[in-house]
């Protein structure tokens, strides 16, 4: 019988939520929304195998959440540096 004193768990879910927060807050600069995409995508992935070792919880919410946001304010971050708002 194996005892595993650490749960299994999507390490990458809530640093991606967190960055797609902190990128929507701050939309001018790329590298939160830029990581936030990276991790939710690493996220989603690391949910995936998570579901099929049969953990409940896998963190794919977060992931998405955290994927949507950094790709949102990616692009709104963009428009912003590429237009002129007078």
């Amino acid at each position: 019988m194996s005892s595993s004193s650490t749960p299994k768990q999507n390490k990458f879910a809530m640093p991606a939520l967190i960055l797609g927060i902190v990128a929507a807050i701050f939309y001018e600069f790329f590298i939160p929304a830029i990581i936030a995409v990276v991790l939710g995508a690493k996220g989603l992935n690391r949910a995936e195998v998570l579901k099929g070792e049969s953990v409940e919880k896998t963190g794919k919410g977060l992931s998405m959440a955290g994927l949507i946001l950094g790709i949102v304010y990616l692009f709104t971050g963009f428009i912003a540096a590429t237009t002129e708002i007078v």
